[in-house]
């Protein structure tokens, strides 16, 4: 070991603890503070484990009272000064100086080191541990998403969050890693005599009485409304008046509980305590430096929060054998207690005391059925919450972040095969580039997950993935490619230009079109289109009430059946005219429903792009001087394969659920199918066929035209794009299945 002289770090900061070791190779840690909280504490947990085998490097983007405890650990230390010098120049300049292997870049509030690391071409690693939901906006993700080289979650209730806020779909990248039980420093002037008073003031603050027979219920963290206090009360007003639990005490311990010093919510708690006539039952108790002591004392700990993605309190807890307690979808630990087994005992329906306090009278009442579940609770936190593990997976993906010569074989791999469609897979634009520099964007896309785009029409690599994990370090299409193309929901079946037409199996069908012509103008052009194809399927078509006359000349040239032709208001888009008006009539009546609309999408300037994406859509669809007669060719495959619920254009990007999740849920319950997938196809654009089958199920959802949102739409985010999404989703759900359409040479 060669040590060199110590750096000083800036001036004015606390010197390194350590010296240089110039035979080591250095990681730098990024903190947004040194204060003792949840996140800083992981971090210099991170930086300590780090220390035994690299220099430590460290950047914090804030002061606080661990300032010490970083400075011992490293051996260059930089407090930021946000006033005089910006984060990321900062970053890159700590970067260039020590020439880290990787960064570790601790919560979101962090994000902007990233700039100066990205700059400098430092790999790096994003811890995160905050809710979108909890006030974030979607930027603050989005650059954590496109400039961080990989990307840690501690739950898979906050990763989905976050990307449902960008409308992200999970990629590579993204990685779920609940944090091992971090040691908690000591102050710096605590001694052993403070410590022992301290627990001894502790547990008569507990449980004043002096008895260990009591039922202790706690819960900590500041008095605020995001961490649920007021639930914490509600669960406690439950409780109390339930049979045969005895005597039982509700302890909330953390700072802010001030119910004089204005009308807060401190005051609202006073007030609730109050009136539920919880004197006495419900106590706060200021933080403490002992509370390894709160959890031996305590009977169960609960977590209340409104958003909490993964508290360390609950993995002390449950690390010692307490009991945590808390809602569904509102915290990381109801993910990790269900997976464990302990959902039915510990997770209450979401925000709901009532269920919360019946699971806390099941194991009051019932001590024998208490310290199973500690036992069990105990057995589960030593399986999963190993800080060693943890360092050992954030320092594994820090040093496999950009494995050059992986990633060329990988490319190797995927030019040599020709399953890869380098012409569907090419983004608009980018008509100079070669079949190896295709090859080699689409992996480095997949694994940044900047722009997820498919290489090969009918294969998705996020399905793919999903399946078969999202740890695997090959990428998804060279995994696929090497077991020889296995079936699987990754893969539909694809129809395109070359596809057979058998007039005779097409006659069977029943067959209807339901055309909304918001653009009176456009409808021309679909009519076209049709009479490139042999059939002729009944139109039902839609449009506004002062459109009706533009369209009746064009209706009547048509050489088959126009069944209807009726005004709808302006709501609901194209879905409202299928489901609401026409819908009851063409699930009845048909055997195979098309459906198209007129497009023109004034919100998006860049109208050749929308263009493209017409073209797309209705070639894929209906046909067009590209792919000739694709309705026929559609409609021969539905025919002889009756499995097929739904056949679409596939679309090259790999668009999922973006802000569509939530409604799409709420569909999904009152469809009964099931959990959602996290990755998906659909018809994007909303143009398609499917079976009287499919179109019987969302008729059935009874929606009428209130239900359809008012106009002017955002664009995302609404009850239409969630059905669209839902129309893909469906057949799987049901054990039926989905093909797509590819026009070559047709492209967006």
């Amino acid at each position: 070991m060669l040590p060199t002289t110590a750096p000083t770090g800036i001036q004015g900061q606390p010197r390194a603890g350590r010296e240089r070791d110039v035979s080591r190779e250095v990681v730098m840690v990024v903190s947004h503070d040194a204060s003792r909280t949840g996140a800083p504490i992981v971090a210099l947990n991170l930086a300590r484990m780090l220390s035994t085998r690299y220099d430590i490097v460290t950047l914090l983007l804030g002061g606080g009272e661990l300032t010490d405890a970083f400075a011992e650990t490293s051996v260059d230390i930089a407090i930021h000064d946000r006033h005089h010098v910006p984060t990321d120049v900062e970053a890159k300049a700590l970067a260039l100086r020590h020439a880290p292997a990787y960064a570790v870049v601790n919560s979101i509030e962090s994000r902007t080191a990233l700039m100066g690391l990205h700059g400098t071409g430092t790999p790096s690693v994003a811890l995160i541990h905050e809710f979108a939901s909890n006030g974030w906006p979607p930027e603050a993700f989005n650059m954590i998403f496109t400039l961080a080289d990989q990307v840690v979650f501690s739950a898979s209730l906050t990763a989905n969050d976050a990307l449902t806020a960008c409308g992200r779909g999970r990629t590579r990248k993204i990685h779920i890693t609940p944090q091992g039980k971090c040691a908690i420093p000591a102050r710096a002037k605590t001694d052993a005599k403070r410590a022992t008073t301290e627990r001894m003031w502790l547990r008569r603050a507990l449980r004043p009485s002096g008895s260990s027979n009591g039922f202790l219920v706690v819960g900590a963290g500041s008095v605020d409304y995001r961490k649920g206090v007021d639930l914490f009360i509600s669960c406690a007003a439950h409780l109390v008046v339930m049979q045969d639990v005895g005597a039982v005490d509700f302890v909330w311990i953390g700072d802010g509980y001030t119910p004089d010093a204005g009308m807060g919510y401190s005051a609202f708690l006073k007030d609730q305590i109050e009136r539920a006539g919880l004197q006495g039952r419900v106590r706060f108790l200021e933080p403490t430096d002992e509370i390894e002591t709160v959890y031996e004392e305590a009977d169960v700990f609960l977590v209340t929060s409104r958003l909490d993605p993964f508290p360390n309190v609950a993995i002390d807890a449950l690390s010692v054998g307490t009991p945590v307690m808390c809602f569904e979808k509102a915290t990381g630990v109801a993910d990790f207690l269900a997976e464990a087994g302990l959902g039915a005992r510990c997770v209450a329906q979401y925000l709901d005391p009532a269920d919360l306090a019946s699971k806390l009278h099941d194991v009051a009442s019932n001590r024998a059925a208490l310290d199973t579940l500690s036992n069990e609770c105990r057995a589960a936190a030593a399986r999963a919450f190993d800080m060693r593990a943890y360092v050992e997976r954030i320092d594994a993906l820090g040093r496999d972040v950009y494995d050059h010569a992986a990633i060329e074989r990988d490319v190797d791999i995927i030019v040599a095969d020709p399953a890869f469609n380098e012409n569907f897979y090419r983004p608009h634009g980018c008509g100079s580039r070669d079949r190896v520099t295709l090859a080699r964007d689409y992996v480095h896309n997949t694994i940044s997950g900047r722009y997820l785009r498919k290489p090969a029409p009918g294969f998705h690599p996020g399905i793919y993935m999903e399946h078969h994990g999202w740890e695997d370090d090959v990428d998804p299409f060279v995994c696929y490619i090497s077991r020889n193309g296995e079936g699987g929901p990754w893969i539909a079946p694809v129809i395109d230009e070359r596809a057979p037409i058998k007039a005779d199996a097409v006659r069977g069908l029943r067959t209807a079109l339901q055309i909304h012509a918001f653009y009176p103008d456009e409808l021309q052009r679909l009519l076209n289109i049709v009479s490139r194809n042999t059939v002729r399927p009944d139109l039902f078509v839609s449009a506004p009430e002062n459109r009706l006359d533009e369209l009746r000349p064009l209706l009547n040239a048509y050489d088959g059946h126009v069944i209807d032709l009726s005004s709808v208001p302006n709501r609901g888009r194209d879905i409202g005219p299928l489901l609401t008006l026409h819908g009851p009539r063409l699930a009845a009546d048909y055997d195979v429903i098309g459906h198209v609309h007129t497009k023109r999408s004034l919100h998006v300037e860049n109208r050749d792009f929308v263009e493209r994406w017409v073209q797309f859509t209705l070639e894929g669809t209906l046909g067009g001087d590209a792919g000739g007669p694709m309705m026929d060719r559609i409609l021969t495959y539905m025919a002889g394969d009756p499995d097929t619920w739904a056949v679409f254009p596939d679309d090259p990007d790999a668009i999922g659920w973006t802000q569509n999740r939530t409604i799409a849920a709420m569909l999904a319950q009152r469809l009964d199918l099931g959990p959602l997938p996290d990755q998906i196809r659909f018809p994007v654009g909303n143009m398609f066929w499917v079976r009287a089958d499919l179109l019987r199920l969302l008729v059935g959802l009874g929606l009428d035209w209130p239900d359809y949102p008012v106009e002017p739409l955002p664009i995302d985010g609404t009850l239409l794009h969630a059905i669209e999404r839902i129309i893909g989703v469906l057949p799987a759900a049901h054990g039926k299945a989905v093909a797509v359409t590819h026009v070559h040479g047709v492209g967006r």
